[in-house]
Order: structure tokens, then sequence, then C-alpha cells
């Protein structure tokens, strides 16, 4: 190589002594060359190569060219290593990448090396490939994205460029997120692509086909928000381009509508409208999330404010109030689109703007006469009623919308005219006319008082007379008679203007006769008929609430009320005036409006001008449509887990009901009110399948109820043999290279659904052969090939079970490095040259000493698991794997968290590392830059909270390293186990003595714990059932010599324990039979002190037994069909946990059972069903899959009870209820 020394040797054995000379020529020059005689007869020759190609070597001896002089030697440079090929500059996960070397003439491919280095650090071993001639391929094959270190070495030394640098991609791990299946035009379409895991590369987006502009904002971290506008109501597919190849996923269709076309403009009265009155139209979409806009032009196309209040579900309202009267014209656009039919027309009208000219006094049978002015009135019509229509009147029109109105009165009465228009009336509505007879006498009064007035009021006629009349005054009378004939009394009143008042009042409700009269004659008109009317007799009646969209209907009874006019206004929960409709009933009227909005309205009635008493009602109206639901549990759950959901009634006052029905069981549901009308609803399921939810507001379902969550049942799904026939010591799977690998997965009591599995090797994905043998029985089996870290994740209905992803290794084989020497003679033996050449891969190169990392021994808690904010630690023992030193890295949930190592003895670490979030952790460690056993470890992080209380209970032991003494021999254990007799068990007890070569107090990578150094874990902490063994695991590594003993004791009886340990590696399996049930409590002890966590208490249950369940009541007993009582009860009390099955099937099949638990009594559940036909029914009743007493019941519902009668007498002689069966 150029730059470095040469050397080569020449011996002389049978020339005798002589005087060595050396030239040597490159290019022309004489190259200096170092001659040393280091025996008598042996010299070494060096020189150093100042450029590479051909050297050419002259030797002399006392002058003579020695034979095969000259001898050439090719000098190579690394550096003139030519490369090429896209390898060394990109790459892509899961693809060969490949780049090639130029090495020359006279080239040495096996001295060409390469190494390869992971973003993560790790190395990726390539394929060497000898082309001949000097031309080499190097392939290799990513398996993460990001940047990889290429290094060449040509004779170890490294070529011209290296190390390159090349980006690896993974278009795999682009997502996008959030891009909606439905658009809507002229409205951004806006999705988010993340491609922080990709690695560096050219990512493009077009929309149909580049014809959409697309924009794309950088949110930092290659993150990136995209959006495009749609102006076409068409699909529009968005294709999404990393380094020229579509992502995973892509393309994606947006389905882009226009809101406007289907949207309905709708409104509750006619288009004529009213000045200053706030006027609503309502608009609804089929989009959600469109937008509507509302402009309204007035008369000479002066515009008018106008809002749009979105009432969600995609209804908005359109509000506007008309400043002046003329036409209108609303223009209604969604998303920048005019819906159909705009502008909408309206024409304003102002009742407000009429002037009416009142008349004077009339006369009988004289025409009065009155003007009306409505020039600036705007459209409408107008009407005209004299004395309620009873006095027919002309109107003549004097000029535009300016009428002049006649009536003739025939009696002398006043007369009443009502004006309205547009049914609205006027100011100055109703008119009250003063009318003489003949003679001069005139009667008025004060209100409506000669029609109608309330009970217990006065009510008060004037009677006017001319002055000849004033003179007979003292003749006048009057008196009002009652409907029941009664007399009321009345009192005349002489006024100072010679006037009379009459005055009178009564309590009776009705049309009373007023009569009048004069010197023994009645005036003109008399009698007068009156009604007398008593608004506090009116009830009204209606419901409280209601639901948006639902009709609601009030009662206004008012049959012993009287006679009066009825006026009512519905208003919203805005003031605004609501339409209704009003219907006659015998009793009364109804009124029924259909609320738009949720809110309190307002009903107002008045009756004869007075309030009813009660109102304005208050209905307050909810809409179940803006309540949502949301939540996992919604969707799905797992079986004996918490599930929850969340319900947002939007701020609604109301009830919020929740029933929660699986397969063959009911779900207690516990509902809390959080904040603002948001409520959580959990649940536990303890069965798998499909369950149903529904879920109620104010007694009606909300959208999308019911629900229809899967509860998978993760923790069922095992493997045929059980986990630990397939799973080593250290938790992972064995692997072998080339050699099939089959695992039967056992799937039965996880209900329906499917078994799915993917596989991730050192080169990426990995085939998989997944199929099922029989029902519940699935079969996976692939072929390793490649050495390294396998990851095979296994789900059920989606969910990754419990035990995945499960990891397996293959390793590659420890070969020893081996030296072979070869001596090449030159020509005539003149000189010998000497080449060692080393037959090991580059990284074992530099190694003098075998390393074997499985041999590195690893303990500590913080190798499974830790706590949020808190120190853990593991320790690392290398003192019998070879030279080396350990390298740790870990990654979390945000990235990789630095980990401490400390040097405590020769080749023992302590390690410690300080998570501050939750999550599952990757730990890698390595020695002399090789995974140790196990490595990558999963550690799971949890809150400090969660940790304390599972630190000992509910965590797994990780069996890392056998107990091992310095030498490598196991530590030898002694059982001692004590029966006194049949019914007493002296708890048993462990004596554990390490060999001598360990020493008292002593232990393998750590200090002795004693009973803080023994750890606790598995079901059998947690729960039993009686006469069931169950199991839990003691790890005494950490502990020292001592004595261990367990005790389990019921409520009355100790339950059975053994303690083993089969392997001999220090984690015991302590074997529990509870005899009773209740609350159990478990002492383990270490040299008779308590472990940590010790004495553990845990709840010991019954087996299902369906002998103990007792059914009684109607529903299972004869019947008559008609007034038949299907209900029944099931007391599962004393009968364990189970489930309870019923099923009930007659003449027309099978019918719904509903079932419930008494509120007193929960393991009392109570069973309903409502059959409708005469026959026999079976009513079958099981508790986990087993009858119950007395079923199946069979039971006959009759017709009549004379057919029931004769029923009982022939099969049950009598008896009255034949399947009662309950002990008290």
């Amino acid at each position: 190589m150029t730059n470095y020394p040469a050397n080569f040797f020449f011996e002389n054995t049978t020339i005798g002594k002589g005087q060595l000379t050396v030239n040597i020529v490159y290019n022309g020059v004489n190259i200096p060359a170092k001659i040393e005689q280091t025996e008598l007869s042996k010299f070494h020759i060096s020189y150093n190569p100042i450029g590479s190609g051909t050297y050419i070597i002259r030797v002399y001896y006392d002058g003579n060219e020695i034979q095969g002089s000259p001898f050439t030697m090719e000098v190579i440079d690394a550096k003139d290593v030519k490369t090429s090929g896209e390898g060394l500059n990109s790459g892509e996960v899961g693809e060969r990448s490949s780049f090639f070397l130029n090495l020359g003439p006279n080239a040495f491919p096996s001295d060409v090396k390469v190494l390869i280095t992971t973003p993560k650090g790790f190395p990726l071993q390539p394929k060497i490939i000898d082309r001949g001639g000097g031309n080499v391929v190097v392939e290799f094959s990513p398996i993460e994205a990001g940047e990889h270190l290429i290094d060449v070495r040509y004779f170890d030394k490294p070529i011209s460029g290296s190390p390159f640098s090349c980006q690896v991609t993974d278009g795999n791990q682009i997502y996008i997120n959030n891009i909606p299946p439905v658009g809507s035009i002229n409205r951004p379409v806006e999705f988010e692509i993340d491609a922080t895991s990709a690695g560096q590369g050219k990512l493009e987006i077009s929309v149909n086909d580049g014809n959409v502009p697309c924009m794309v904002d950088s949110q930092g971290g290659y993150r990136f928000r995209a959006s495009f506008v749609p102006t076409e109501a068409i699909p529009h597919v968005v294709r999404l381009r990393f380094n020229g190849k579509e992502v995973s996923g892509s393309p994606w269709m947006v389905q882009v509508q226009n809101p406007a076309a289907n949207a309905m403009v709708s409104y509750n009265f006619s288009q004529n409208i009213v000045v200053n009155q706030v006027t609503e139209l309502e608009v609804k979409l089929n989009s959600l999330d469109s937008e509507v806009t509302a402009s309204v032009t007035g008369p000479n196309r002066r515009s008018t404010p106008a809002s749009v209040v979105n009432m969600r579900n995609g209804v908005h309202r359109v509000e506007f109030a008309p400043r002046e009267a003329g036409t209108h014209l609303v223009q209604i656009s969604v998303d920048g689109v005019t819906v159909h039919g705009s502008p909408f027309v309206f024409k304003a009208y102002n009742p407000q703007a009429i002037v009416v000219t009142p008349p004077g006094v009339g006369t009988i049978g004289v025409p009065v006469e009155f003007t009306i002015d409505a020039s600036k009135a705007g459209e409408g019509q107008l009407e005209i009623m004299v004395n309620k229509g009873s006095v027919p009147n002309v109107t003549r029109s004097i000029s535009k919308s300016i009428f002049q109105v006649s009536f003739v009165p025939t009696d002398p009465r006043p007369h009443i005219v009502d004006l309205l228009f547009n049914k609205e009336p006027i100011p100055q509505s109703p008119l009250s006319v003063p009318i003489m007879d003949a003679r001069g006498n005139m009667v008025t009064s004060q209100g409506a008082s000669l029609h109608e007035v309330a009970t217990n009021r006065h009510s008060i006629f004037r009677l006017h007379q001319n002055q000849q009349q004033q003179q007979q005054i003292h003749s006048n009378l009057s008196r009002s008679i009652a409907p029941n004939g009664e007399i009321v009394p009345a009192k005349m009143i002489l006024q100072p203007d010679g006037d009379y008042k009459l005055d009178y009042m009564s309590k009776y409700t009705g049309r009373h006769r007023v009569e009048i009269t004069s010197q023994g004659h009645p005036i003109m008109g008399s009698p007068f008929y009156v009604e007398i009317y008593d608004p506090n007799k009116i009830k009204v009646e209606g419901n409280k609430t209601g639901m948006v969209g639902e009709r609601m209907e009030l009662d206004i009874i008012r049959n012993q009320a009287g006679k009066a006019d009825l006026k009512i206004t519905v208003k919203g929960p805005r003031g605004n005036l609501i339409r209704y409709e009003m219907f006659n009933t015998p009793r009364g009227e109804r009124v029924a409006y259909t609320p738009t909005e949720p809110g309190v309205h307002q009903i107002h009635v008045l009756f004869g001008n007075l309030n009813v008493p009660g109102c304005p009602v208050k209905q307050e109206i909810f809409d179940a449509s803006i309540v949502i639901a949301e939540g996992e549990g919604l969707v799905k759950g797992l079986e004996d887990h918490v599930t929850s959901f969340y319900v947002d009634s939007r701020g609604q006052k109301g009830e919020l009901k929740v029933q929660v029905d699986g397969p063959n069981s009911i779900a207690k549901c516990n509902i809390t009110e959080e904040f603002d009308g948001r409520y959580l609803v959990s649940y536990i399921p303890v069965e798998p399948g499909f369950f149903n939810i529904i879920v109620k507001w104010n007694g009606r379902e909300i959208e999308g109820s019911p629900f229809r969550p899967r509860i998978n049942a993760l923790q069922k799904v095992g493997v045929i043999g059980g986990w630990e026939s397939l799973l080593d010591k250290n938790n992972h799977i064995t692997l072998i290279c080339n050699e099939k690998k089959v695992i039967e997965f056992d799937t039965r009591g996880c209900g329906q659904g499917q078994l799915t599995a993917s596989l991730i090797g050192p080169s990426g994905s990995v085939p998989l052969d997944l199929r099922m043998r029989e029902k519940d029985i699935y079969v996976l089996s692939f072929l390793p090939k490649d050495e390294g870290e396998y990851r095979l994740k296994v789900f059920w209905n989606g969910n990754q079970i419990d035990q995945s992803p499960l990891v397996g290794y293959i390793r590659r084989e420890v070969t020893k490095t081996t030296t072979k020497t070869t001596t090449e003679p030159i020509e005539n033996h003149y000189e010998r040259q000497q080449r060692t050449t080393t037959t090991t891969s580059y990284q074992q190169q530099q190694q003098h000493q075998e390393v074997n990392s499985d041999k590195i021994i690893l303990n500590g808690i913080g190798l499974q698991q830790a706590a949020v904010n808190q120190h853990s630690e593991f320790f690392i023992d290398g003192s019998s794997a070879g030279p080396g030193s350990p390298s740790i890295t870990m990654d979390g949930p945000t990235g990789e968290i630095p980990v401490q190592c400390l040097l405590v003895t020769p080749c023992k670490y302590k390690c410690t590392y300080y998570p501050t979030i939750p999550g599952i952790y990757s730990l890698h460690i390595k020695w002399a830059d090789r995974h140790v056993i196990g490595s990558p470890f999963m550690v799971k992080v949890q809150p400090a909270s969660a940790y304390s209380n599972s630190h000992y209970q509910n965590t797994q032991t990780l069996n890392i390293n056998p107990y091992l003494s310095p030498n490598g021999a196991a530590t030898q254990f002694e059982l001692t186990q004590t029966y006194q007799s049949a019914n007493q068990l002296i708890p048993p007890s462990l004596v554990i003595n390490p060999p001598p070569s360990i020493g008292a107090g002593s232990v393998v990578g750590g200090q002795m714990g004693g009973a803080s150094g023994v750890r606790c874990s598995g079901e059998g902490l947690t729960r039993a059932k009686v006469g069931k063994e169950i199991s839990t695991y003691i790890d005494t590594r950490r502990a020292g010599v001592g004595e261990l003993t367990a005790q389990c004791n019921g409520p009355s009886k100790l339950a059975l324990c053994r303690l083993v340990d089969p392997k001999e590696t220090g984690v015991f399996t302590l074997f529990i039979k509870p005899v009773e049930g209740g609350t159990h409590t478990l002492y383990i002890k270490y040299n008779k002190e308590n472990i940590n966590g010790s004495p553990f208490t845990f709840k010991v249950s019954y087996p299902p037994d369906a002998s103990k369940v007792q059914c009684f009541g109607a529903g299972i007993n004869p019947g008559v069909v008609n007034k038949f009582d299907g209900v029944f009860y099931v007391d599962t009390y004393k009968a364990g946990s189970g489930e309870l099955g019923v099923i009930v099937r007659g003449p027309k099949g099978g019918f719904k059972v509903e079932l419930s638990r008494e509120t007193h009594n929960d393991r009392r559940i109570v069973c309903s069903y409502h059959p409708s036909e005469p026959g026999d029914y079976v009513i079958s009743v099981t508790w986990s899959g087993e009858h119950v007493p007395g079923s199946p019941f069979h039971i006959r519902l009759a017709e009549t009870d004379m057919e029931l009668k004769e029923y009982l007498q022939k099969n049950y002689q009598g008896v009255t209820h034949p399947n009662d069966r309950f002990d008290m």
C-alpha cells in the first residue's frame, strides 16, 4: 500500500560473503531502500512506496544480479479504488441495495472489508461478491430508515470517501392521518402527513393527477399538513409518492359533494313578514361541516343585516328582521355555492304604519264612516269586522292604499270595529263607536263590558240621555240575570254630566242578561247579553319536557270558564314566535307545535285579555341528536377489564340511561357525571362477543344507539401445550436457522373473531403461513433464514394479545480466530517472503481471545419494569464472558433516554436510568458489540402510584440468569415439607444452601437482600376458586442463604400448599389449593421475616354450581295467556360465579328475555318475557352451561280459567305453582 512501508527478506546460505545491493525503480524514479542484516546470512530490505503502480526491484550480490531479478511488485493505493452505484447514497427498507468497487488490475477482492452501521448503532452484514477483473459488488438489505454509515476498506485502509453516508428511506413508515372520505366544494380538504420515521427523501402529492392544486405546510420534524380546495363535485384521487414510489395505502379517494345541491330551505310561515320582527329560515344539509352564508336585500337595494346560526346536525338557521315594508330578497349560499331557489322573496309589511281616522258618535240607521290609510304599510290583506261581523260594512278605495269604510248601526249600544292587516291587529284596533237611538239615548261601556267581562270584576255601562230625558232620571232601572236565573244586583249611579253609570259584578260564568228600563219601558237594545268568563277555571295540561322534532301538545280545558277570546302565543328559547296549530276538543282546545331547537319554550295563554293562572307554561325541549357518545368502550373492550366511554349532553339537563347487554349476560353500568353535562360510563364485560349498548337521553335513544362493541378475551389466547412449552427461560421463542417453526394457537373461549400475525426479521418482513386447522385452533408456521432478532406480533380481532410480541433470536456461531502462515519462496531461494493471512470477519480481527456474550449474567427489577420519575437499576456481570465492556441504549415513547453504567468491581457494572413518562421501553444491552441473551428487553414503565401497587404482586418474574456461583455451578436447594396428619399441614419450608464457592452472605450480581430480596408474583396473589390449584412464583436468587416458608389461611381452614423448584434455579413455584371460599391470607417468609407485600390477601370464590341455583315466580308456572305475568326470579346465591343463560321457546319460536338485577340483591336476577299466544312453552335456565334444578321448565298457557283448571287437575292435581323451587 502507498505511504506504508513494504519489506522483503534476502537469505544467502551457499554463495558466501559479499555485498548486497537493491535498486528499486517506480515510473523512472529510484526509490531508496533500507538494508539491514538480521543474521549472518539473512537481510531485511524495506522501502516506502510513493504511489500506486508497478515497482521494479533489482537485487545484486557482489555486483551480480541474482536469479529471478528483476522482480515486479504491484503497489495498491486504497484511495484509487473506484466506487459507483446508488447503494452508497440511498436505499429503501426491505429492498436490496448495492454498489460497485473497481479495485483495478492485480486486485485482491478478499481484502475488501465493508462495515455498515445502522442509525441505532447496530451492524448490518453485507454480502461481498467477486465479479472478476477487479470488480466487486456489495449488497445489503436495510431494515430501518435513516442514515447508514458504510465504511469500505481495502487492505484495512479506508478507500477514498469512506465512510459513505447512505440515506435509507421507508415508504411504509409514511402515515396519512385524518384524510376525510367526504369533502365539499370550495372548502379545504386537509390531512396530515407523518414522515418522521421514513428517512430523507422526496415526497410528492398529487390530486386528480395534478389538476387540482395542493398546498403543503411543514409542521416541523418531518410532519406536514396538506390541503386542497375542490371546485367540482366529483371524486378526488389523492396520490402520495415517496422517492417516486407510491406509499402504503395510496391512492386515497375523497368523495366531493356539493352541499348546496341537496340543501333544503324551509320556513314556518308565509312569505309575508312583519317589519321589525325576526324572520327565520331553516337550511338543512347532508354535510355537517359546511358553511352557510346569507345576505338580505331590502327595497331600493338596501342591505338588511342577517345572521346564520349553526344548530348542529346539518341544520342552520338564517335570521333577519326587515326594517321597512317592501320586497326583501334572501340569498343563501353553502360553501360559496348558491342553493336552489335562491334568492327567496319575502314581502314585508308594517301594521304600525296604518293610520285610521276615527268616526264620531253614530246614530241608529245613519251610516257611520271613517278612513284607513295603508299606503306605507306594504302589501297585505285588510280585514274589517263590526261587532264581530254581525254588522255589515262597505269598503271603497279612495286612492292607492287609502280606503273609506262605512256601516249602518242597528242598535244604540257601542259598535266595536276590529281592524286586521295580514291577520295582525293594527295599533288603533279595536275602535269603539258610540251609537245613539232616535230619542238621543246612548249606552256606552268601558272596555268590552257590553260583550264580555271576567267574574268578580266590575262590569260598567254608561247610559247617555238627552236633556229632556235627564228630567226623567228617577224612573231609570236596571238589573242583571245570571244563567241560573239568579238576580245579580246592579247599581245606577247618576253622573255629573247627567248620564248614568250601571255597575254590577257576578261570580257566575256564562251568558248574563242585562235589562235597562226607562219609565217602565226597556230602552232600545235592552236586554243586553254579556258573557261572563273566569280564567281561573281554565286548566292547561301537557308534558313538561319534549324532544326536538317531536310534536308537542297542550290541552286547554275551558268548558267551565265561560266564553271569551282565547289568544295563544308560543315562544322559543330566544323569544322567537313559534308557529302552532289549534284544534277544538270536547273540553276546549288543543295546541300543537313541533320544536326545532333545544331550550325552554313558553306558551302564553290569554283568556279575555287576562292571563290564565300558571301561564306561561314552560316546556323544556331537549335534542337527543346533539347528545353524543364517544370512546373506545363503544367499539371494543376486553373481558374482565373496565371498559368506558363518554356521553356528552352538550350542557342539556336531562336523564341519561344506559343498558349494556352481552350475548348471555347483563353488565352493570356505572354512570358518573363529570362536568357541564359530560358523563363517564363504565362497565365490565364478563364474556367475549358482541355487546349491545343502548344509550337513552330523556327516554329517547341518541344517534348511533344501539352500539355494538366487540369484547375480546385476549387473555384466553394460548398455545397448545402452554406458553412454557414455547418460551425458554428468558421468555423467548427458540429458533433454528433454516428450520421451520410451527406454533399452534388455541382460541377456545375467546368468542367470535380472527387470529392474525406479522413477523419482522433481520431483513424485514418474513412470510407467514397461518391457517385454521379446526375450530378455534390456528397453526402458524414460518422459516427463519437470517441471523438476528425476530419479532412475532399476534393479534386477536386486531388487538395484540398479552404475550405479543414474541421475540426470538438466531445467533451466529462463535468461531475461534485461526491463523495460517504460508511461506512463498523467491526463485533460487535467494529470498523468502512471508505473508500472514487471518481468516476471520472484519469485526473479529482485533480480538485475541474468545468472547461469549451468552455468559453475561443480568439481574435487577429494572430489566422488566420501572416507575415514572424514579431511579431504576439492574446489574451486569461479564466476568465469564471474555474481554469487553457493556454498551447500553434505551428507547422510549419519546426517544432515547440515558443509562448510567458504573463499574463496581472488575467486569461487574451497576446500571441506572430515570424514565419520565409511562410506556413500553426497549432496553438494548451489548457486550463487546454483541447483544446479550434476552436483549432487547421490553421494560414496562408505569405511573408511580400504579407501580407501588403492583411492584411485587402483579409482576411476572423475569428469569434472565440462573443463580450461579463464580465457577458456573448452580446453587443447590434442600426442600423440607412435613405433614403431621391428614387434616393438619405444616407450612412448607425450604432451606437454601448455596455451594461453598459462593460463601455465606454473598450473591452473584449484587448484594444479598434477605427477605427484602425475595420477589413474589403470579395468579395466586390475585384470585382463586375452591378446589382449583393456583400457582405463585417466588424468586429467592437475590436473598442469600435462608429458609423459605409459606402458609395460606382461609376463613376457617388452611389451604393446601406445596413448594417446588424443579430446575433448581432459585425461582420456586408455590401451589395453593383452597378448600373453602372467602378471603384468604398468604404468609410468605424468608428466615421467619415477611417478604415484601406479605401477608397477601385474595378472594376465593366457589366454582359455578348449577345445583345451588333456585328458580321461582309466576313466569315458570301455568297461567292464562291474556293475564299471564311472565316474570320469574333466578337466585344464584351460593352457586358461585358463573354465567346465567335463559331461553324461552313457545308457539311462535323464541322470545326475547329481559334480565335485570334486583336492587337490594345483586345475586337475584329478574327475568321477564311477554307471550301472546296460548300453548306449550319451554323455559331453559342454565348456569355456566348446565341446567339448573327443574330446567327446562314446561308450562301451559291456557285461553280461559276453566281450561287452566282442567289442565292443572289433570297434570298437577290442583297444584297452582308446580315449578316453584325456592328453599327458605
